[in-house]
């Protein structure tokens, strides 16, 4: 049966005085980049409809990254890394990590198209098929 005093799953803060600030104030340098709130409130939809947007590159590793699930040893990907930058006037939108898309190859080293496979039926034409067409 359950007890008429539930024990609370949560903790209980004592602040011996709450008029100070809750945010403590760190000895080290944050890891990581302070958030301005005007930052946020950017309107990311303008009614000026001539921005400039643009895509910027921020970071190239060329043909060393390979990811690997460790667990099934499938390679997920290879190949180059970009981490690009998207920009619309003087906001970022987004950064996104991707892989380029190879280039094509040239036409000399294109793969050829597949053979067909060997055809059943009379025995003159799987000959001819076989001597090109030759007798």
């Amino acid at each position: 049966m359950a007890s008429q005093n539930p024990r609370n799953l949560y903790p209980q803060i004592l602040q011996s005085n709450p008029d100070s600030s809750s945010l403590p104030t760190p000895s080290a340098p944050s890891l990581y980049p302070s958030l301005d709130i005007h930052d946020l409130n950017e309107d990311l939809f303008p009614e000026d409809l001539h921005l400039h947007t643009s895509e910027e590159v921020v970071v190239k590793i060329p043909k060393i990254v390979h990811l690997i699930d460790k667990q099934q040893s499938i390679e997920l990907a290879s190949g180059a890394l970009e981490i690009v930058r998207l920009r619309q006037g003087d906001a970022v939108v987004a950064v996104l990590a991707r892989r380029p898309s190879p280039p094509p190859l040239p036409a000399k080293l294109s793969p050829s198209p597949p053979l067909p496979a060997m055809a059943e039926g009379p025995p003159d034409i799987v000959a001819q098929f076989r001597t090109g067409g030759r007798e």
